[in-house]
């Protein structure tokens, strides 16, 4: 566990029990949002909100949070600004997702459990969620109607931006807002033109210096005195909150100069290096918590907008893919393959690359060398990896290296590294790329390839130290690899991808048998298929992947034609493939035998 997640409990904790007033519109979105968001994330968290104290006081603030809502007969006349309407909704949104099948007993049917353990009702909720949506949605185009006549005196830049982060927010989340039981809830996909146009009329009214006008105040009444400046919203905020509400990053493409533009209003900005105050305010004074807290929220969803534009920017050039939902169906159907010490390789990659990106236990591996016979599927296995974990996937092959020329291949080493370097969320899968990688010490190896080799040593050291991406290297000639190239520090695992193991095959035979001869008794074929396989193992294991799918798929096909699966059909069907196969001469039994023993974790 990192520091950070001991840290949720702890917060929770001294959020629940801090003065803040159930009925007050500011905070009580604000802190329902937090607590639900942390209870989602963390065990200890839900438990401070059992308490039956935070409990009651939590329920209270959600209640008025549903008793506030928009309501389409406020129509134009909304008793919440839009600021507050956005917040207020995000903070259902958060409730509803809270300890969303996080496993702790909230609940009967494994859903909504924070709400249940709230005792709110959550066809409440749903209604509440669905007027968001149906009034931010009617204030949206309101304003884009009211931009595109020229209309200042009806158009307002704040009411815009948030209208516009309360129906995206909410659209995104219509399967489960659905699923809160209301029939008249109608939640639509968002519309991506209606987007594009409000982002086009957000930026529009950005000002030179990178600023926005204060458009709607927070508090649309209130017996309250605010200074001038808490009185309006935060513009950092304002763009904070559209960057990050939801929208595909590829729309903000067209406006990273204005983003820019505020980013620098930030870095000139910084009273004495210590925080930011609000435009609204007047000048002079100290910087205050919730601007800087605010600025740095801008910040950070600015970075995290330009870094996803940039990933997106490589991998295109690359003919890489983005990033996806996690999935790992892939993986688990992938054949494995034995290695030294008992280990599989299956194990050994769920453990150190995959699982420990995914919240479970184990030291992060960041690079790899996987090497193997031609035919064992290290393509497939670096793309299965890269899907379990929901990242993108990019390969780079020796003729990435050759675009620019021969001559210009140094060059190009680092102009591929550059930009290969500034990846996040990605497997990077260097195939066959040992031609680059030469050992130094291989008699009458030229001085070109001594200073390839040093260059790469260098790129692939900087990649591996940026930790951003997990990189893989496949290749058939572990051995042709300079020592430095593979030592630790540079590359994490050495992975020997051999051909598939027994239990591996005798497991694939078995789906294939019941997928083609459904209803049929196949234990005893598969059992003789197995100790087939034990008994031949000494050849057998040397067919590679596609080599032990043909085996497997003509031993299939001969008991779906009514054969009897005896050890003379399995032989005749091995010499078949042993005839065939990669791996038939001594000379390459014993590079695999070796190569087995050259694994390192």
């Amino acid at each position: 566990m990192c520091i950070r997640d001991r840290l949720f409990g702890p917060t929770c904790d001294a959020l629940a029990n801090a003065k803040w007033r159930p009925d007050d519109f500011l905070q009580a979105p604000l802190v329902v949002l937090a607590l639900a968001r942390l209870a989602g994330r963390d065990e200890r968290s839900r438990e401070v909100l059992a308490d039956y104290a935070v409990r009651d006081r939590v329920r209270g603030a959600v209640q008025s949070l549903l008793e506030r809502r928009p309501r389409l007969r406020d129509w134009r006349k909304q008793r919440l600004s839009s600021y507050i309407a956005y917040y207020l909704t995000a903070a259902l949104l958060e409730v509803v997702d809270g300890a969303h099948d996080a496993g702790d007993g909230y609940g009967d049917d494994g859903e909504f459990r924070l709400l249940a353990l709230l005792g709110i009702d959550r066809q409440d909720v749903g209604k509440a969620l669905a007027r968001s949506f149906a009034v931010a949605r009617d204030e949206l185009c309101r304003q884009l109607a009211a931009h595109a006549a020229g209309d200042a005196s009806a158009f307002d830049v704040v009411r815009l931006a948030y209208s516009l982060s309360t129906y995206v927010a909410v659209a995104d989340a219509r399967e489960t807002v659905a699923r809160l039981g209301n029939d008249d809830i109608v939640v639509e996909e968002p519309n991506r033109k209606l987007c594009a146009a409000a982002l086009r009329a957000f930026f529009r009214e950005q000002r030179d210096d990178g600023t926005w006008p204060p458009g709607q105040a927070i508090f649309l009444r209130s017996r309250r005195s605010f200074d001038v400046g808490n009185a309006y919203v935060f513009f950092v905020d304002v763009l904070a909150t559209v960057l990050g509400c939801g929208l595909p990053h590829a729309l903000f493409l067209p406006y990273t100069s204005e983003v820019a533009r505020t980013t620098t209003w930030l870095e000139t900005h910084d009273v004495d290096g210590r925080g930011w105050r609000s435009d609204r305010l007047a000048p002079g004074g100290p910087p205050l918590a919730w601007c800087t807290a605010q600025a740095l929220r801008c910040a950070s969803s600015s970075l995290r907008v330009v870094r996803s534009l940039l990933n997106d920017h490589v991998l295109d050039e690359f003919g890489g893919r983005g990033p996806t939902a996690p999935d790992g169906a892939g993986f688990e159907r992938l054949l494995d393959s034995d290695m030294s010490s008992g280990l599989s390789l299956k194990g050994v990659v769920r453990d150190r690359v995959i699982a420990p990106r995914l919240g479970g236990p184990g030291c992060e591996a960041w690079s790899a060398v996987l090497f193997g016979p031609p035919g064992t599927a290290k393509t497939t296995t670096a793309e299965c990896v890269a899907k379990a974990l929901g990242f993108g996937f990019v390969v780079v092959d020796t003729a990435c290296f050759l675009e620019d020329g021969i001559s210009n291949i140094a060059s190009r080493i680092g102009y591929v590294f550059d930009r290969l370097k500034k990846l996040e969320r990605v497997v990077i899968l260097f195939d066959e790329i040992e031609e680059f990688c030469l050992d130094r010490n291989t008699p009458g190896i030229g001085m070109e390839s001594r200073v390839l080799t040093t260059a790469m040593l260098t790129q692939i050291n900087d990649l591996r130290r940026a930790e951003r991406s997990v990189f893989l290297i496949a290749t058939n000639r572990l051995n042709a690899f300079d020592s430095a190239i593979v030592r630790p520090g540079r590359l994490d695992l050495l992975l020997f991808i051999g051909t598939p193991s027994r239990p591996a095959r005798v497991a694939r035979f078995e789906e294939s048998l019941a997928a083609l001869c459904p209803g049929r008794d196949n234990e005893a074929d598969a059992a003789t298929f197995a100790s087939f396989l034990e008994a031949h193992w000494d050849v057998a294991m040397f067919l590679n992947f596609m080599e032990s799918e043909r085996l497997k798929a003509n031993a299939v096909a001969a008991v779906r034609d009514g054969a009897a699966l005896d050890d003379a059909l399995l032989a005749g069907l091995l010499d078949d493939a042993a005839a065939t196969m990669v791996l038939r001469d001594d000379a390459a039994r014993d590079e695999y035998r070796e190569n087995l023993k050259l694994t390192r974790l």
